[in-house]
């Protein structure tokens, strides 16, 4: 009898948290994906065809053998991406990867306005430069730790 208590207390607990302060309508928080559950929708990709290639830095220092890092991602595509409600930039986001599949360095440039057209966040005849900003040690810019590139598309809101 007693762990049928224990039970229905913990069900009582969990269901008190779960609304959490999501059940108080004076947050100032926006969820926009907040109905988004198993089966209950789809997020649609931005664009459904594009191309992504790597820029390839020879650095030389007098006496020592040159030495080949990637440097920055590009990428373009055959379809613009629309302009958010303004509510969140979106994101394009280079990440390098291992021959293991893991990143091991990355970088991203911001989706605001188009600088061909002040009407989509993206326009189809430009071609951007993502930078790689972040490493996870010293050598992971180096061809030889190379395997894969993934671009990630984050529409805007």
């Amino acid at each position: 009898m007693q762990i049928l208590y224990i039970l229905g207390l913990g069900i009582l607990v969990l269901s008190l948290m779960g609304t959490g302060m999501l059940a108080n309508t004076g947050t100032d928080i926006d969820l926009w994906v907040q109905s988004i559950g198993w089966g209950e929708g789809d997020f649609v990709s931005p664009v459904q065809d594009g191309n992504a290639s790597i820029e390839i830095l020879l650095d030389t220092i007098p006496g020592t053998p040159p030495i080949t890092f990637i440097s920055a991602c590009t990428f373009s595509s055959i379809e613009d991406i629309p302009l958010g409600q303004g509510k969140a930039d979106g994101l394009i986001i280079c990440k390098l990867l291992n021959k293991d599949g893991n990143a091991i360095a990355e970088g991203f440039l911001p989706l605001t306005v188009s600088a061909v057209n002040p009407n989509v966040a993206y326009d189809k005849s430009e071609t951007l430069i993502i930078d790689i900003t972040q490493t996870i040690n010293a050598d992971s810019t180096h061809i030889n730790n190379f395997f894969d590139a993934m671009i990630i598309i984050e529409a805007p809101l």
